[in-house]
């Protein structure tokens, strides 16, 4: 909130909310919310396939997959 002397006043601090958009309302004041909140990070492009597929690798690669794999061959 901003008074008329230009002051700057934080009203409430939510650490947690909740961005759900399961109303009308919900919709009309959120997305302006999460469109403005990635207008201001302007977070960098990255290829979500390319991530995914990294990210799959190091779990199948990683000691406690191999662990899982190894003990799953042990109980079949």
């Amino acid at each position: 909130m901003i008074d008329q002397e230009l002051k700057c006043w934080v009203i409430e601090v939510n650490s947690s909310p909740s961005l759900a958009r399961d109303t009308i309302f919900d919709e009309l004041i959120k997305q302006q919310l999460i469109d403005d909140i990635i207008d201001l990070v302007d977070p960098i492009y990255f290829d979500r396939k390319r991530l995914c597929e990294v990210l799959e690798r190091r779990y199948t690669n990683s000691y406690s997959s191999i662990i899982y794999l190894e003990l799953k061959k042990k109980l079949a």
